[in-house]
């Protein structure tokens, strides 16, 4: 039997808080507390820790609340949630607790024993039919899959919580674009079977990304009502986030840079998705298409938050500037999207022929050229996304620009590129400070001044 991991309890009651690790079931598994949201994300966003179970108590506003369901969702794929409520009767219906993919709804207050209880296999999981029916495919237990490679989100194997009913379909992959099913969405998945596959040296298993959609576009139908709703104050609806970009929110909230700017990163990250879905985007299939695939979206508008970080911290632009770097850190990559894994950038190992090699050096050209077909597009966002992989030195691609033909936008977001690949690294479980990599690594390829704002975001 594999031990159980320490459980994150989030909760601003915090005498309960304080009671939890005096109770002698946190022998058998730790508790872990938050007792705020941000606190929480931050413990979320940490790749090195794993989680028995999430706990939240619904006392927080209902949109924060989903805002951390969705970005569980998001980092910590297969771990159970539970939400907590203290009221009369439960706030949601078992119809919305099913399709938020949350494993339980109990009612406090409750001694920890108990909340160990919901979390150990031997308790059998609640009755989610509806989430479960909306995400199975066709296939049965031991039949192949043969679809492509980028299809796929991984789960740390060794991450992966057992005795509970599963929301997602399981796959093991064994070739390229070849996935064995070892589990159908609604069964349950036992600590032995996991244990074997462990020692068959598995390191990841995979579920389908449309899949894991389904649950966090839920997430987003939600919080968008709520901020939609005339009983939400306007300062509270400014303040909300659709969980887009959290790797970098969660990265910044961790590393105690200022609620200031972190506030302005989530409101920008609104901005930008309301943005890139007006209709002249939507009318571009390729773009279209990008925007709808949630590890392209994600990226780029992780790279988007930061490039407007650095143009805050001492420049005054003007809203244009804002707009180019919006759309050039969101859709700088945009080429490489069902052609080549965006792991390739870092791994040039990943590229198997000269096709391949010829299609990463010429995808800033080939992004420029896609997004030029957007009704009304501004030049500078084109210019901006064919140089992004120019660096002053002259050792950058496709042309090898040096000091003086390229932008300082270009710099600004080609830097924020830099930090989110790393920090994309970081989240599949690579142990490195990405700042401290881009140190000694890249920062002598930017500007003084580029660093300098770049470094000023992270207070560092």
């Amino acid at each position: 039997m594999l031990p159980m991991k320490p459980a994150l309890i989030v909760d601003n009651d915090l005498a309960y808080l304080e009671s939890l690790s005096q109770h002698p079931a946190s022998a058998r598994m730790r508790p872990v507390v938050a007792n705020g949201l941000q606190e929480a994300q931050a413990m979320i966003a940490d790749a090195s820790v794993v989680y028995s179970g999430i706990f939240i108590n619904l006392a927080f506003r209902a949109q924060d609340v989903i805002m951390l369901i969705r970005f569980c969702h998001t980092n910590k794929i297969g771990i159970p949630i539970v939400l907590m409520y203290e009221s009369a009767t439960p706030p949601l219906t078992r119809r919305i607790v099913d399709r938020l993919a949350v494993h339980d709804l109990v009612k406090k207050p409750f001694g920890y024993d108990e909340l160990v209880a919901i979390i150990e296999p031997v308790v059998k999981g609640f009755d989610g039919d509806g989430a479960v029916a909306s995400v199975a495919d066709n296939l049965q237990a031991g039949e192949m899959a043969s679809v492509q490679d980028s299809e796929f989100t991984p789960i740390m194997a060794g991450n992966f919580i057992s005795g509970k009913r599963s929301f997602f379909d399981l796959y093991v992959k064994i070739g390229e674009n070849r996935f064995l099913k070892i589990l159908r969405s609604g069964d349950t998945f036992t600590p032995e079977r996991i244990e074997s596959y462990l020692k068959k040296g598995v390191k990841h298993f995979f579920l389908r990304k449309d899949a894991q959609s389904t649950y966090l576009g839920y997430c987003d139908h939600l919080t968008e009502a709520l901020l939609n709703s005339k009983l939400v104050p306007t300062k509270v609806k400014a303040n909300q986030v659709l969980n887009l970009g959290q790797e970098t929110i969660g990265f910044m909230s961790a590393r105690g840079v200022s609620d200031k700017t972190i506030r302005h990163a989530i409101e920008y990250s609104v901005m930008v998705k309301n943005l890139v879905h007006q209709p002249e985007f939507r009318a571009v299939d390729t773009v279209r298409d990008f925007v709808d695939d949630l590890a392209s979206y994600e990226h780029g508008v992780a790279t988007a938050i930061v490039a407007s970080l650095m143009l805050r911290t001492e420049w005054k632009p003007a809203e244009r500037l804002y707009r180019v770097v919006s759309l050039a850190g969101m859709f700088h990559d945009i080429a490489l999207k069902d052609v080549l894994p965006q792991e390739s950038e870092d791994d040039p190992a990943l590229l198997k022929t000269p096709q391949e090699r010829e299609l990463l050096n010429n995808h800033p050209l080939k992004s420029a050229e896609i997004m030029s077909k957007v009704k009304g597009m501004d030049p500078a966002v084109c210019e901006v996304i064919a140089q992004h992989h120019e660096r002053r030195c002259g050792k950058g691609y496709p042309n090898r620009y040096s000091l003086g033909h390229i932008l300082p936008l270009t710099e600004v977001v080609a830097i924020s590129d830099e930090f989110v690949r790393r920090l994309a690294r970081v989240a599949r479980g690579e142990k490195f400070d990405p700042i401290l990599d881009m140190m000694n690594t890249v920062f002598g390829h930017f500007s003084y001044d580029v660093v300098k704002k770049f470094l000023r975001v992270f207070n560092s």
